[in-house]
This record gives structure tokens, C-alpha cells and sequence, in this order.
């Protein structure tokens, strides 16, 4: 596309940016700060021309493309411009649309998945975490490891062999309860070493470890174990429910609050599989092209939340699996926008005020300041967008069906031989 800028509007923005800078350059030929305003234009008609298109032509490019039956993806980016004195002011960009497809049936979809069950057995599990975070640990002298220790140890990888992802952090292994960093049995190898002492060691990977690399091989690292721990877990009583936060009065109102939170928990653990699972049916049932420049801005700030928030930016972040997820999510947001227009959601004017008050409360700002921010910055729009996304998600899940899980392959089909649904091309 290409704008045209007014050039009363041009000069008057040029004068005011000459204004704000003549003081401080200079000229050949003039003092500082005493060059005339025609002979700065001419000087740095290059950078003017420059500042202008910076300042001026985002309102211009987003005026034009909100004009326009179009969804914006991404950008706009500007590719060219002409400045000629006296004339409009020509912005060339590009910029990227979402494609326009049909909407399918989202109605009626097996979607919503059970909250499963909280159990003794989970509340018991949880409260033995408690008491082991509460428990008393000193070191004990150095000795040999023996089979029921607790120990201090740090993995590395041997000279060629595979970089596993808990290598190389210090850990605490609990041997007798058999404990195995990362799925793979290393702590077997340590009864028997000094502490202090690097050691290599070797394990079998089992047969069906997840990474195909190092499955069903054997696996060579280094050891180091730094110290022999002695553990003292408290005594489950109601003293033990008291020093805890919370204002638990006996080891029954803990187990109370215990269960409480493990229902809560699975409550949105039940949810997010629900989205999830609407998600990737939505996408299933509407081809729609992701917009590429779209997906790749999308991608990058995953990968840098993701670095931020590992420690590790040299690690890559994004896997394949991670990439097709994010390109379900766009496909699917897509799917929801056009559900929440066909069904007419829209937000209150209250429910957009709460969103203010919360941003306010958490930048210290009055509602109304922030509000001013919030629409300058997007952030506003941006709320509102998934506010409509989050009713059309609840609509489709309200009007589905409880979920049921795939039934296991036939055992008698022959080793290898793909089910008659398998498409080759879905690997691509």
C-alpha cells in the first residue's frame, strides 16, 4: 500500500522538528546554532525525511488499513518513501492479513473433560511434601554412600556422551526411595562412592525412554557426590498443623485445606485440557493459512519469555512440537474471533472497567491515567480481544459434550501398517 501524507501537515511537523534542533548543530559556514531554517532543510533533508516518516506515517498506514474489510497479522512495514517539497508525502509499506475462511460447526463438540478426583492417597502424598520442606537437614561427616542415603550430587556428561537436561545442576537424591533424575536410574551407581570425588558412572536407558537417542543404550556421565545428608521429618500432629501458615488448628483442618487446594487445582487443570482440547478441534476443522511473519513475531517472543524465565539463553527454546503448537493457536484464536461476531460477544462496559482498575492498581496509576495509557500502548484492545476469545471458548464449551478418549489401536493390525484415517502428508 501506499499513503499520502498532506504536505501542510509535512511542513508543519518539519518546521517543528527543525525548530527543537537548530540550536544544537552546526553548519559549515555558520555559527551554531545560527543556520536558517532553509538551509537546514536543505542539510539534512536526508534525516527530516527520516524523522517524518517515523513520526507521521503509523497514523496515516493504520488510518488507511482500518479503513479496509482486512484483519491485520502483522506489521504495517515501511519499504519505501518520497519526500519532494511541496507535494504529499509518499509512504510505501507492506503488511500482512489474516485470510478469510469459512466458519465450520463449533457446536456439539465432545470437549469438556471430568475434574478428576482428589483422593486420600493425593492428600496424604501432598502433606509427606510439606513435612519433607519443613524437615530439619544437616550434613553428616564424610563416608562412603550407602543404599538408603540422602545425598548431595551433580551429574556431567562424559566425554562424547549425550547432554542431558539436569546435568550439571546439584541435586538432592533421596536413594531409598530409588529416586532417578530426569527417568534414568544413575543413583543406583552411587552407594559405595566417597563424597568429594568425581566418578564416572554408567546406566541402561530404558528401552522406552522418551528421547529416541539415548533409549535402550547405555548412557555414560560423571558423579560428584558433595555431601551425605541426614534428614529429621517432623511429627504429623496438630503442633506440626499450627506452625504452618494458614491458621490450622489440628492436622484434620490442614488435611481440609490440603484437599481444598488439590480440588481447585485439578478444577483448572480440567479446564486448561478443555481449551486445550476445543483449541486443537477448532483448528482441525478450518483450514486457514497462518500468516508466516505473524507466527514467526509470535514465535520470537515465546522463545524470549522462555529464555527469561529458564536462565539459559544460550539452550534452544522452541521445539518443532512447540512451533505446530503456536501455529494451532493462531488458527484457533482466528476460529474464536469469528464465533464471538457471529454469536454477537461482546464485553460490558464493566467488564472493560475492571480490566482498567486491575492494570491501575498494578501500575499505581488513577483509572483514568490509565486508561489513557492503556489505549495509547494497544494494551486495552488487546484485553478486550481476549476477553471476547474467553466468552466464545465458553459458549462452545457449554453447548459440547463430555470428552472421550481414543480408543487404543487394533492389536491385530500388523506391525507397522498405518490405520486406515493415517495421512503421510500430516508429518510434513
Amino acid at each position: 500500500m501506499t499513503v499520502e501524507i498532506p504536505w501542510d501537515v509535512v511542513e508543519k511537523e518539519r518546521r517543528d522538528y527543525v525548530k527543537g534542533a537548530q540550536r544544537s548543530v552546526t553548519v559549515p559556514g555558520f555559527r551554531k546554532g545560527r543556520a536558517p531554517e532553509r538551509v537546514l532543510y536543505r542539510y539534512f533533508e536526508k534525516e527530516i525525511s527520516v524523522v517524518l516518516t517515523e513520526r507521521l506515517a503509523p497514523e496515516f498506514l493504520s488510518k488507511k488499513i482500518g479503513g479496509m474489510d482486512q484483519k491485520l497479522a502483522a506489521g504495517p512495514y515501511i519499504t519505501d518513501f518520497r519526500f519532494v517539497e511541496g507535494r504529499p508525502f509518499e509512504v510505501d509499506a507492506e503488511y500482512e492479513v489474516f485470510p478469510r475462511f469459512e466458519l465450520g460447526e463449533y457446536r456439539d463438540l465432545k470437549v469438556v473433560h471430568d475434574t478428576e478426583a482428589v483422593t486420600d492417597e493425593r492428600v496424604d502424598a501432598e502433606l509427606e511434601r510439606l513435612r519433607e520442606h519443613h524437615a530439619s537437614v544437616r550434613t553428616l561427616d564424610p563416608r562412603p554412600v550407602e543404599d538408603k542415603d540422602v545425598v548431595r550430587v551433580t551429574f556431567n556428561s562424559a566425554v562424547d556422551g549425550p547432554d542431558l537436561p539436569f546435568f550439571g545442576q546439584e541435586l538432592t537424591c533421596d536413594l531409598g526411595r530409588e529416586q532417578s533424575p530426569g527417568g534414568l536410574p544413575f543413583t543406583r551407581e552411587l552407594p559405595g562412592l566417597e563424597p568429594g570425588a568425581e566418578t564416572e558412572i554408567s546406566c541402561q536407558c530404558p528401552d522406552d525412554y522418551p528421547d529416541p537417542d539415548i533409549a535402550g543404550k547405555t548412557v555414560e556421565c560423571k558423579a560428584t557426590v558433595h555431601s551425605i545428608l541426614e534428614v529429621d521429618l517432623p511429627e504429623l500432629d496438630d503442633e506440626f498443623a499450627k506452625d504452618l501458615k494458614g491458621n490450622h488448628e489440628t492436622l484434620d483442618d490442614l488435611k481440609g485445606a490440603i484437599r481444598k487446594e488439590l480440588e481447585s487445582r485439578a478444577e483448572l487443570e480440567a479446564r486448561a485440557a478443555t481449551e486445550f482440547e476445543v483449541m486443537n478441534k477448532l483448528a482441525a476443522s478450518h483450514q486457514i493459512d497462518v500468516p508466516r511473519q505473524h507466527l514467526r513475531e509470535r514465535l520470537q517472543r515465546l522463545a524470549e519469555r522462555m529464555e527469561a524465565r529458564e536462565g539459559a539463553p544460550e539452550q534452544p527454546s522452541l521445539t518443532p512440537l512447540t512451533v505446530a503448537q503456536e501455529a494451532m493457536a493462531v488458527c484457533a484464536e482466528q476460529v474464536l474471533d469469528r464465533i464471538a461476531d457471529v454469536e454477537d460477544i461482546d464485553l460490558s462496559h464493566q467488564e472493560i472497567q475492571d480490566f482498567v482498575n486491575r492494570w491501575a492498581e498494578s501500575e499505581q496509576l488513577t483509572p483514568e491515567r490509565a486508561r489513557e495509557k492503556m489505549e495509547e500502548s494497544g494494551i486495552l484492545a488487546s484485553m478486550c480481544t481476549r476477553g471476547r476469545r474467553s466468552k466464545a471458548m465458553q459458549l462452545v464449551i457449554d453447548s459440547g459434550a463430555p470428552f472421550e478418549e481414543p480408543e487404543p489401536q487394533d492389536s491385530d493390525r500388523p506391525e507397522g501398517q498405518p490405520s486406515p484415517a493415517a495421512d503421510p502428508s500430516e508429518d510434513e
